[in-house]
Protein backbone atom coordinates (compact mmCIF):
# COMPACT_ATOMS: atom_id res chain seq x y z
CA UNK A 1 0.00 0.00 0.00
CA UNK A 2 0.98 3.65 -0.35
CA UNK A 3 1.46 5.83 2.72
CA UNK A 4 2.03 9.59 2.84
CA UNK A 5 2.72 12.00 5.67
CA UNK A 6 -0.35 14.27 6.08
CA UNK A 7 2.00 17.30 6.22
CA UNK A 8 3.63 16.41 2.90
CA UNK A 9 7.08 15.46 4.25
CA UNK A 10 9.20 12.67 2.71
CA UNK A 11 6.87 12.13 -0.25
CA UNK A 12 5.02 8.86 -0.70
CA UNK A 13 6.34 5.55 0.62
CA UNK A 14 5.26 2.18 -0.76
CA UNK A 15 5.23 -0.71 1.68
CA UNK A 16 6.77 -4.03 0.73
CA UNK A 17 4.36 -6.69 -0.43
CA UNK A 18 3.85 -9.51 2.09
CA UNK A 19 5.60 -12.78 1.16
CA UNK A 20 3.63 -15.44 -0.70
CA UNK A 21 1.66 -17.58 1.71
CA UNK A 22 2.81 -20.73 -0.11
CA UNK A 23 5.67 -20.41 -2.61
CA UNK A 24 4.31 -22.96 -5.05
CA UNK A 25 0.71 -21.70 -4.86
CA UNK A 26 0.43 -18.77 -7.23
CA UNK A 27 -2.81 -17.51 -5.75
CA UNK A 28 -3.69 -14.26 -4.06
CA UNK A 29 -4.77 -14.03 -0.45
CA UNK A 30 -8.39 -13.84 -1.57
CA UNK A 31 -8.15 -17.46 -2.75
CA UNK A 32 -7.01 -18.59 0.70
CA UNK A 33 -9.83 -16.68 2.34
CA UNK A 34 -12.32 -18.15 -0.11
CA UNK A 35 -11.17 -21.72 0.59
CA UNK A 36 -11.35 -21.25 4.36
CA UNK A 37 -14.87 -19.82 4.15
CA UNK A 38 -16.05 -22.44 1.67
CA UNK A 39 -14.99 -25.22 4.05
CA UNK A 40 -15.62 -23.72 7.49
CA UNK A 41 -18.40 -21.19 6.87
CA UNK A 42 -20.25 -22.91 4.01
CA UNK A 43 -19.21 -26.45 5.10
CA UNK A 44 -18.14 -27.59 1.63
CA UNK A 45 -15.69 -30.54 1.39
CA UNK A 46 -12.46 -29.86 -0.51
CA UNK A 47 -13.13 -32.56 -3.11
CA UNK A 48 -16.37 -30.79 -4.05
CA UNK A 49 -14.51 -27.51 -4.47
CA UNK A 50 -12.09 -29.24 -6.87
CA UNK A 51 -15.00 -29.97 -9.20
CA UNK A 52 -16.34 -26.44 -8.92
CA UNK A 53 -12.97 -24.91 -9.82
CA UNK A 54 -12.64 -27.25 -12.82
CA UNK A 55 -15.85 -25.85 -14.26
CA UNK A 56 -14.16 -22.44 -14.25
CA UNK A 57 -11.03 -23.80 -15.90
CA UNK A 58 -8.94 -23.96 -12.72
CA UNK A 59 -7.07 -27.15 -11.88
CA UNK A 60 -6.54 -26.91 -8.14
CA UNK A 61 -5.76 -30.24 -6.52
CA UNK A 62 -7.30 -31.26 -3.22
CA UNK A 63 -3.81 -31.60 -1.69
CA UNK A 64 -2.87 -28.04 -2.68
CA UNK A 65 -6.15 -26.71 -1.31
CA UNK A 66 -5.45 -28.48 1.97
CA UNK A 67 -1.96 -26.90 2.09
CA UNK A 68 -3.56 -23.50 1.56
CA UNK A 69 -6.10 -24.11 4.32
CA UNK A 70 -3.32 -25.37 6.61
CA UNK A 71 -1.17 -22.31 5.88
CA UNK A 72 -4.13 -20.04 6.62
CA UNK A 73 -4.60 -21.77 9.99
CA UNK A 74 -0.89 -21.41 10.81
CA UNK A 75 -1.02 -17.68 10.11
CA UNK A 76 -4.25 -17.19 12.04
CA UNK A 77 -3.20 -19.27 15.06
CA UNK A 78 -1.60 -16.31 16.92
CA UNK A 79 -4.86 -14.40 16.45
CA UNK A 80 -6.86 -17.30 17.93
CA UNK A 81 -4.41 -17.51 20.85
CA UNK A 82 -5.07 -13.82 21.49
CA UNK A 83 -8.81 -14.48 21.26
CA UNK A 84 -8.40 -17.22 23.88
CA UNK A 85 -6.44 -14.87 26.16
CA UNK A 86 -9.17 -12.24 25.94
CA UNK A 87 -11.94 -14.77 26.57
CA UNK A 88 -10.09 -16.11 29.62
CA UNK A 89 -9.95 -12.55 30.99
CA UNK A 90 -13.75 -12.62 31.36
CA UNK A 91 -15.51 -13.70 34.56
CA UNK A 92 -18.33 -15.58 32.81
CA UNK A 93 -17.61 -18.39 30.35
CA UNK A 94 -19.98 -20.85 28.69
CA UNK A 95 -18.73 -24.25 27.54
CA UNK A 96 -19.90 -27.24 25.51
CA UNK A 97 -18.35 -29.97 23.38
CA UNK A 98 -19.24 -32.04 20.31
CA UNK A 99 -17.64 -35.14 18.76
CA UNK A 100 -15.98 -35.32 15.34
CA UNK A 101 -14.66 -38.41 13.55
CA UNK A 102 -10.90 -38.41 13.04
CA UNK A 103 -9.15 -40.67 10.51
CA UNK A 104 -6.06 -42.49 11.78
CA UNK A 105 -3.29 -41.92 9.17
CA UNK A 106 -1.98 -45.16 7.69
CA UNK A 107 -4.81 -47.23 9.15
CA UNK A 108 -8.35 -48.12 8.16
CA UNK A 109 -9.91 -47.19 11.47
CA UNK A 110 -11.17 -43.93 12.94
CA UNK A 111 -11.22 -42.39 16.38
CA UNK A 112 -13.52 -39.89 18.02
CA UNK A 113 -12.11 -36.47 18.71
CA UNK A 114 -13.89 -33.55 20.34
CA UNK A 115 -14.17 -29.87 19.59
CA UNK A 116 -14.93 -27.81 22.69
CA UNK A 117 -16.51 -24.38 22.57
CA UNK A 118 -15.65 -21.73 25.15
CA UNK A 119 -17.59 -18.51 24.88
CA UNK A 120 -17.61 -15.14 26.61
CA UNK A 121 -20.26 -12.46 26.31
CA UNK A 122 -19.10 -8.87 25.86
CA UNK A 123 -21.99 -6.46 25.59
CA UNK A 124 -24.61 -8.03 23.35
CA UNK A 125 -22.05 -9.94 21.29
CA UNK A 126 -20.57 -13.35 21.99
CA UNK A 127 -16.93 -14.30 21.57
CA UNK A 128 -16.44 -18.03 20.90
CA UNK A 129 -13.20 -19.95 20.57
CA UNK A 130 -12.84 -23.66 19.82
CA UNK A 131 -10.35 -26.24 21.10
CA UNK A 132 -9.67 -29.72 19.70
CA UNK A 133 -8.83 -32.76 21.84
CA UNK A 134 -8.47 -36.45 21.06
CA UNK A 135 -10.75 -37.47 23.94
CA UNK A 136 -13.65 -36.19 26.00
CA UNK A 137 -11.75 -36.40 29.27
CA UNK A 138 -11.53 -33.59 31.79
CA UNK A 139 -7.94 -32.99 30.66
CA UNK A 140 -9.30 -30.82 27.82
CA UNK A 141 -11.17 -28.24 29.94
CA UNK A 142 -8.46 -28.41 32.62
CA UNK A 143 -5.77 -27.47 30.10
CA UNK A 144 -7.77 -24.83 28.23
CA UNK A 145 -8.98 -23.09 31.40
CA UNK A 146 -5.71 -23.45 33.33
CA UNK A 147 -4.93 -19.71 33.16
CA UNK A 148 -8.51 -18.56 33.76
CA UNK A 149 -8.76 -16.45 36.90
CA UNK A 150 -12.16 -17.88 37.77
CA UNK A 151 -15.74 -16.72 37.90
CA UNK A 152 -18.81 -18.49 36.49
CA UNK A 153 -18.64 -21.54 34.22
CA UNK A 154 -21.93 -22.42 32.53
CA UNK A 155 -22.14 -25.92 31.10
CA UNK A 156 -24.20 -29.08 31.22
CA UNK A 157 -23.60 -31.66 33.93
CA UNK A 158 -20.97 -33.60 32.00
CA UNK A 159 -18.27 -34.69 34.52
CA UNK A 160 -15.49 -33.40 32.25
CA UNK A 161 -16.08 -29.93 33.74
CA UNK A 162 -16.03 -31.14 37.36
CA UNK A 163 -12.38 -30.30 38.08
CA UNK A 164 -12.76 -26.74 36.82
CA UNK A 165 -16.13 -26.30 38.55
CA UNK A 166 -14.73 -27.53 41.88
CA UNK A 167 -12.06 -24.82 41.99
CA UNK A 168 -12.63 -22.42 44.92
CA UNK A 169 -12.69 -19.44 42.56
CA UNK A 170 -15.32 -20.95 40.24
CA UNK A 171 -19.13 -21.15 40.51
CA UNK A 172 -20.88 -23.66 38.28
CA UNK A 173 -24.03 -22.49 36.48
CA UNK A 174 -26.45 -25.00 34.96
CA UNK A 175 -28.44 -24.54 31.77
CA UNK A 176 -32.24 -24.27 31.88
CA UNK A 177 -32.45 -25.25 28.20
CA UNK A 178 -30.99 -28.64 29.11
CA UNK A 179 -33.50 -29.09 31.94
CA UNK A 180 -36.39 -28.06 29.69
CA UNK A 181 -35.22 -30.44 26.94
CA UNK A 182 -35.44 -33.40 29.32
CA UNK A 183 -39.13 -32.69 29.99
CA UNK A 184 -39.83 -32.21 26.28
CA UNK A 185 -38.37 -35.66 25.70
CA UNK A 186 -40.68 -37.01 28.43
CA UNK A 187 -43.87 -35.75 26.75
CA UNK A 188 -44.43 -39.03 24.91
CA UNK A 189 -44.33 -41.21 28.02
CA UNK A 190 -45.96 -38.94 30.59
CA UNK A 191 -47.59 -36.02 28.73
CA UNK A 192 -49.60 -34.67 31.66
CA UNK A 193 -46.78 -34.24 34.14
CA UNK A 194 -44.22 -33.19 31.53
CA UNK A 195 -46.59 -30.52 30.17
CA UNK A 196 -47.22 -29.12 33.66
CA UNK A 197 -43.50 -28.67 34.22
CA UNK A 198 -42.92 -27.22 30.76
CA UNK A 199 -45.64 -24.62 31.41
CA UNK A 200 -43.82 -23.37 34.52
CA UNK A 201 -40.46 -23.30 32.74
CA UNK A 202 -42.09 -21.36 29.90
CA UNK A 203 -43.27 -18.76 32.42
CA UNK A 204 -39.73 -18.51 33.76
CA UNK A 205 -38.50 -17.81 30.24
CA UNK A 206 -41.20 -15.19 29.67
CA UNK A 207 -39.63 -13.14 32.44
CA UNK A 208 -36.27 -13.37 30.65
CA UNK A 209 -37.83 -12.34 27.35
CA UNK A 210 -39.65 -9.39 28.91
CA UNK A 211 -36.43 -8.18 30.52
CA UNK A 212 -34.58 -8.15 27.20
CA UNK A 213 -37.44 -6.28 25.55
CA UNK A 214 -37.29 -3.67 28.29
CA UNK A 215 -33.53 -3.34 27.78
CA UNK A 216 -34.09 -2.64 24.10
CA UNK A 217 -36.95 -0.17 24.55
CA UNK A 218 -35.13 1.70 27.34
CA UNK A 219 -31.73 1.50 25.57
CA UNK A 220 -30.08 0.27 28.77
CA UNK A 221 -26.33 -0.23 28.97
CA UNK A 222 -24.94 -3.44 30.47
CA UNK A 223 -24.62 -2.12 34.01
CA UNK A 224 -28.20 -0.85 34.14
CA UNK A 225 -29.59 -3.97 32.46
CA UNK A 226 -27.79 -6.35 34.80
CA UNK A 227 -29.04 -4.39 37.83
CA UNK A 228 -32.61 -4.47 36.50
CA UNK A 229 -32.40 -8.16 35.70
CA UNK A 230 -31.05 -9.05 39.13
CA UNK A 231 -33.83 -7.05 40.80
CA UNK A 232 -36.68 -8.52 38.73
CA UNK A 233 -35.34 -12.05 38.95
CA UNK A 234 -35.08 -11.73 42.71
CA UNK A 235 -38.77 -10.89 42.89
CA UNK A 236 -40.45 -12.77 40.02
CA UNK A 237 -38.09 -15.53 38.86
CA UNK A 238 -37.49 -16.63 42.44
CA UNK A 239 -41.23 -17.25 42.83
CA UNK A 240 -41.26 -19.33 39.64
CA UNK A 241 -38.29 -21.35 40.83
CA UNK A 242 -40.10 -22.19 44.07
CA UNK A 243 -43.12 -23.39 42.07
CA UNK A 244 -40.93 -25.46 39.75
CA UNK A 245 -39.10 -27.06 42.67
CA UNK A 246 -42.34 -27.85 44.49
CA UNK A 247 -43.78 -29.52 41.39
CA UNK A 248 -40.63 -31.64 40.97
CA UNK A 249 -40.82 -32.67 44.63
CA UNK A 250 -44.53 -33.50 44.23
CA UNK A 251 -43.70 -35.78 41.29
CA UNK A 252 -41.21 -37.68 43.44
CA UNK A 253 -43.55 -37.88 46.45
CA UNK A 254 -46.26 -39.42 44.26
CA UNK A 255 -44.09 -42.54 44.27
CA UNK A 256 -45.16 -43.82 40.84
CA UNK A 257 -42.35 -42.48 38.65
CA UNK A 258 -39.92 -45.08 37.35
CA UNK A 259 -36.30 -43.84 37.59
CA UNK A 260 -35.51 -44.96 34.02
CA UNK A 261 -38.64 -43.42 32.49
CA UNK A 262 -38.41 -40.16 30.56
CA UNK A 263 -40.12 -38.18 33.31
CA UNK A 264 -37.99 -39.92 35.94
CA UNK A 265 -34.78 -38.93 34.17
CA UNK A 266 -36.03 -35.36 33.69
CA UNK A 267 -36.89 -34.89 37.36
CA UNK A 268 -33.65 -36.55 38.45
CA UNK A 269 -31.61 -34.24 36.21
CA UNK A 270 -33.40 -31.17 37.55
CA UNK A 271 -33.06 -32.07 41.22
CA UNK A 272 -29.39 -33.04 40.90
CA UNK A 273 -28.65 -29.76 39.11
CA UNK A 274 -30.92 -27.61 41.28
CA UNK A 275 -28.21 -25.67 43.10
CA UNK A 276 -26.58 -24.74 39.77
CA UNK A 277 -29.96 -24.01 38.13
CA UNK A 278 -30.70 -21.38 40.81
CA UNK A 279 -27.44 -19.45 40.45
CA UNK A 280 -28.52 -17.18 37.58
CA UNK A 281 -31.28 -15.55 39.65
CA UNK A 282 -28.80 -13.76 41.92
CA UNK A 283 -26.52 -12.52 39.14
CA UNK A 284 -27.88 -10.17 36.50
CA UNK A 285 -24.90 -10.73 34.20
CA UNK A 286 -25.70 -14.45 33.81
CA UNK A 287 -27.99 -15.99 31.20
CA UNK A 288 -30.60 -18.57 32.14
CA UNK A 289 -29.22 -21.01 29.59
CA UNK A 290 -26.23 -21.85 27.43
CA UNK A 291 -28.00 -21.35 24.10
CA UNK A 292 -25.35 -18.92 22.81
CA UNK A 293 -22.77 -21.68 23.17
CA UNK A 294 -25.01 -24.22 21.45
CA UNK A 295 -25.54 -21.81 18.56
CA UNK A 296 -21.77 -21.39 18.20
CA UNK A 297 -21.05 -25.11 18.28
CA UNK A 298 -23.70 -25.69 15.62
CA UNK A 299 -21.06 -24.54 13.09
CA UNK A 300 -19.12 -27.70 13.90
CA UNK A 301 -22.20 -29.94 13.84
CA UNK A 302 -23.26 -28.69 10.39
CA UNK A 303 -19.73 -29.04 9.06
CA UNK A 304 -19.51 -32.58 10.44
CA UNK A 305 -22.64 -33.57 8.50
CA UNK A 306 -21.14 -32.28 5.25
CA UNK A 307 -17.51 -33.34 5.33
CA UNK A 308 -18.14 -36.35 7.61
CA UNK A 309 -14.68 -36.50 9.21
CA UNK A 310 -11.34 -34.76 9.64
CA UNK A 311 -8.30 -36.43 8.13
CA UNK A 312 -5.99 -36.36 11.16
CA UNK A 313 -5.38 -34.89 14.59
CA UNK A 314 -3.68 -31.99 12.83
CA UNK A 315 -6.88 -31.56 10.82
CA UNK A 316 -8.82 -31.35 14.08
CA UNK A 317 -6.55 -28.58 15.36
CA UNK A 318 -6.82 -26.72 12.05
CA UNK A 319 -10.61 -27.01 12.25
CA UNK A 320 -10.68 -25.59 15.78
CA UNK A 321 -8.59 -22.57 14.70
CA UNK A 322 -10.64 -21.78 11.62
CA UNK A 323 -14.01 -22.47 13.26
CA UNK A 324 -12.95 -19.99 15.97
CA UNK A 325 -12.40 -17.33 13.32
CA UNK A 326 -15.53 -18.04 11.26
CA UNK A 327 -17.91 -18.41 14.23
CA UNK A 328 -16.62 -15.17 15.76
CA UNK A 329 -17.15 -13.31 12.49
CA UNK A 330 -20.69 -14.65 12.20
CA UNK A 331 -21.45 -13.68 15.81
CA UNK A 332 -20.25 -10.15 15.02
CA UNK A 333 -22.26 -10.13 11.76
CA UNK A 334 -19.17 -9.37 9.70
CA UNK A 335 -18.14 -11.06 6.45
CA UNK A 336 -15.65 -13.82 7.40
CA UNK A 337 -14.11 -13.85 3.93
CA UNK A 338 -13.41 -10.11 4.00
CA UNK A 339 -11.95 -10.40 7.50
CA UNK A 340 -9.72 -13.39 6.67
CA UNK A 341 -8.51 -11.79 3.44
CA UNK A 342 -7.55 -8.63 5.29
CA UNK A 343 -5.95 -10.33 8.28
CA UNK A 344 -3.94 -12.90 6.29
CA UNK A 345 -2.18 -9.99 4.62
CA UNK A 346 -1.74 -8.12 7.90
CA UNK A 347 -0.60 -10.99 10.12
CA UNK A 348 2.62 -11.52 8.13
CA UNK A 349 3.78 -7.99 8.97
CA UNK A 350 2.24 -7.66 12.45
CA UNK A 351 4.31 -8.68 15.51
CA UNK A 352 2.73 -11.23 17.84
CA UNK A 353 2.63 -8.58 20.58
CA UNK A 354 0.07 -6.69 18.48
CA UNK A 355 -2.19 -9.68 17.76
CA UNK A 356 -4.98 -7.96 19.71
CA UNK A 357 -5.38 -5.56 16.79
CA UNK A 358 -6.22 -8.48 14.48
CA UNK A 359 -9.02 -10.23 16.40
CA UNK A 360 -12.42 -10.30 14.70
CA UNK A 361 -13.88 -7.89 17.27
CA UNK A 362 -10.98 -5.43 16.91
CA UNK A 363 -11.36 -5.61 13.12
CA UNK A 364 -15.14 -5.10 13.39
CA UNK A 365 -14.61 -1.98 15.53
CA UNK A 366 -12.30 -0.52 12.90
CA UNK A 367 -14.84 -1.18 10.15
CA UNK A 368 -17.53 0.57 12.18
CA UNK A 369 -15.24 3.57 12.66
CA UNK A 370 -14.46 3.92 8.95
CA UNK A 371 -16.16 6.85 7.20
CA UNK A 372 -18.93 5.94 4.76
CA UNK A 373 -18.32 7.23 1.24
CA UNK A 374 -21.36 8.55 -0.60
Amino acid sequence: GKFACPDGHDGVKISELPPALIDKAKYETSMYAHLVCAKYADHMPLHRMTGIFKRFGLNVSKSLMWEMVLRSAELLEPVVKQMKTEILSQKYIGADETPITVLIPGKKGTQTGYIWTYLARVGRKVRPVFHFTTSRSRAGPNRFLRDWKGGFIQADRYPGYNDVASRPDVIRVACWAHARRKFKEALGGDPKRAARMLLLIRRLYRIESALKKRRDTMCLDDEAFFALRKNVRGRLSRIMLRRIRKLADDFIEAGDILPQSGIGKAVDYMLNAWKELEVFVDHGELEADNNDVERAIRHVAIGRKNWMFTGSEKGGRVSSILFSIVASCKALEIDPEAYIRDVLDAVAVTPASEAASLTPWAWAERQTALPIND
